[in-house]
């Protein structure tokens, strides 16, 4: 065969190719586990806060619809951690692992970083909460949380996209539409206002519904939050506000309050109603008009218009 014929020419580079693509395969042979273990290096410290002293494995052939899980990491023997980039309060957005143990079981639940608004938000990667995540198995629900529902929905969209994957290679079936009970967190109490105080912002209107001298019902209306707006965050919200309600029994002897049912919530939804649990209102059973209740953190506007009811309940039954 002559050296300067097509064939030749055809024939060598055909070696050429096979030679570079042989180095290829074999400096990728080379350097693939090194580029693994420097990527899995970097995600290291925060893999081992839930599987201390695992061996891990990056994988990288996952196919999440979602767009939200941006790493998958096996810990050999143990379970698969799933990294989740997602977007709460805060337009920054925020990273969290999220781990299966083989058996379905949350193996664990850590927050990498997050803007996330103290009192609101941010009670989402508290104890409380990450135990109630760490309950879970890959079939159940991730439960919002009341007061945090944006933080938590963000955090259920990458939990979701987790669990669908860990599933259907795990062939675990489950029911992708299944809805978890709110879960609620504990009620943290703040500064007192007094019911002496003058409520005249939050325009109580009064209505006795019942009386039978002994005790007097009250139908109480009063604004809040969303109706005040003293810095014009509401109404940037597009929630649409209306009044609160509540129907308050007041003892006619001792001019104290023996029942307090809010029966309309009209300020903002996982922000105000921190301050409208069973337990926030059972502050108000047996005050009078020369006493304080506790407001609730994180829903202070909402407890002002809760305490203004009570007070012009209070003040309807002392003739006020």
């Amino acid at each position: 065969m002559k050296k300067d014929s097509t064939l030749y020419k055809v024939c060598l580079l055909g070696v050429l190719c096979a030679i570079c693509g042989l180095l290829l395969a074999g400096v990728n042979s080379i350097t693939a586990p090194i580029i693994q273990a420097a990527s899995i290096q970097k995600e290291l410290a925060n893999l081992e806060k839930i599987y201390p002293g695992a061996t891990f494995t990056e994988v990288k052939d996952y196919q999440d619809e979602s767009g939200t899980i941006t790493g998958v990491y096996k810990a050999e023997g143990v379970g698969t951690v799933y990294k989740a980039q997602v977007t709460g309060y805060n337009a920054n957005g925020f990273n969290f692992l999220i781990a299966f143990n083989n058996d379905g079981t949350v193996g664990g639940f850590q927050v990498l970083e997050h803007g996330e608004t103290d009192g609101f938000g941010a009670r989402c990667f508290e104890e409380d909460y990450v135990n109630q995540v760490t309950s879970l198995t890959s079939s159940d629900p991730l439960p919002l949380l009341s007061g945090a529902t944006i933080t938590s929905s963000a955090i259920q969209k990458g939990f979701d996209a987790a669990k669908a994957l860990f599933n259907a290679e795990a062939g675990i079936e489950y029911d992708p539409n299944a809805v978890a009970e709110p879960a609620v967190a504990a009620t943290n109490f703040g500064a007192p206002i007094s019911l002496g105080k003058d409520f005249k912002d939050n325009r109580c209107e009064v209505e006795e519904i019942s009386n039978d001298g002994s005790q007097a019902v009250y139908h109480v209306t009063a604004r809040g939050f969303g109706l005040i707006d003293p810095d014009g965050i509401a109404s940037s919200s597009g929630h649409e506000y209306k009044r609160n309600e509540a129907e308050i029994t007041v003892d006619l002897a001792s001019k104290t309050i023996t029942n307090y049912t809010l029966t309309v919530f009209g300020d903002t939804e996982g922000i105000g109603d921190l301050a409208t649990t069973e337990e926030a209102q059972q502050l108000f059973v047996g005050k009078g008009l020369s006493d304080d209740v506790d407001s609730v953190t994180g829903a202070t506007y909402t407890s002002e218009s809760l305490v203004a009811m009570a007070a012009a309940a209070l003040n309807a039954a002392s003739g006020n």
